[in-house]
């Protein structure tokens, strides 16, 4: 008789192997009783490290991979400092260019050389409410705001009138230019104040004795007052002259002459009387009420 075998299906075997297996875990499953107690362990989170593998002239290799074991918890973030960037700008005796106060009003810009470096540097005079001051943009770099100590100075009595150089050939080796500026109102007239550079500030010139340099710009029925600039040999004369009278046709006029040196007005000559004359003199005396001949200065 021949013998024969018989060869099943692949499937058929995989299927009756996986049945013997799942029979086997069945049979092999813990009993769960009421003795049994679970115990909750912390997490841990097991990586491996990256493996490097390091190449040798021979043709050998060395690799390393150890795993690790981490603790999960908070992480912390630590952020890089922002960096900085610092300009280094140049300026004139350390001085710091300061803005305009907020809400301030300009009332005047004039330019002229307040430090004396031979470079033309840009004035404004500004007040907010009853307060008042110059800001100065210098031409070599910075600049600086200074307050005009004054009763009237503030809401909008103070503007920059111009810059002149009144030291002419007494100082030769000051060239700085002094600030004229109105800081007060009269009826008919203008308190005018000098001022000159000291130390990125603008202070006021003085009179003999140190009183604060201001003269009377204006005319009316029964006065003028003013000043005019001359020209002498070695300088300047800033003279302060006035005109009076009791009928409005006769006045009584008086000049006093100042030389300007280092912030300070000294007498220079003696006071001069003399006399106007209406209709006569009116060309003098509309001048005595005005600021003559001392460069761009305006009376108003």
């Amino acid at each position: 008789m021949r013998a024969y075998s018989r060869t099943l299906p692949v499937v058929a075997i995989v299927a009756l192997a996986a049945a013997a297996c799942g029979s086997d875990a069945k049979n092999s499953a813990p009993t769960k009783n009421a003795n049994t107690t679970s115990t909750l362990s912390a997490a841990t989170t097991t990586s491996a490290t990256l493996s490097t593998t390091v190449s040798t002239g021979a043709g050998i290799t060395t690799s390393s991979a150890q795993p690790t074991t981490t603790a999960q918890g908070p992480t912390t973030t630590t952020k890089a400092p922002t960096p900085t960037t610092t300009i280094s700008v140049s300026t004139v005796d350390g001085c710091a260019l300061t803005q305009l106060p907020a809400g301030a009003t300009v009332t005047g810009t004039k330019t002229g050389d307040v430090n004396g470096d031979g470079k033309i540097d840009s004035l404004q005079s500004f007040f907010k409410g009853s307060s008042a001051g110059f800001r100065v943009l210098l031409g070599g770099g910075g600049g600086f705001s200074s307050t005009v100590i004054y009763p009237q100075a503030g809401n909008g009595a103070t503007k920059i009138l111009g810059l002149t150089a009144l030291q002419g050939q007494a100082t030769p080796n000051d060239h700085t230019h002094q600030v004229f500026a109105k800081i007060g109102n009269g009826a008919s007239t203008r308190i005018v104040g000098l001022f000159h550079y000291k130390k990125c500030a603008l202070k006021p010139v003085t009179f003999p004795g140190g009183a604060t340099a201001t003269i009377v710009v204006g005319a009316g029925i029964m006065h003028a007052d003013g000043a005019v600039c001359d020209g002498v040999a070695g300088g300047t004369v800033f003279a302060v002259r006035s005109a009076n009278s009791n009928d409005g046709q006769h006045f009584s006029t008086t000049v006093q002459g100042f030389r300007y040196a280092n912030g300070s007005l000294a007498k220079y000559g003696a006071l001069i009387h003399g006399s106007l004359n209406l209709p006569a003199d009116a060309a003098q005396f509309q001048n005595f009420g005005t600021i003559e001949n001392c460069g761009p200065i305006s009376s108003n």
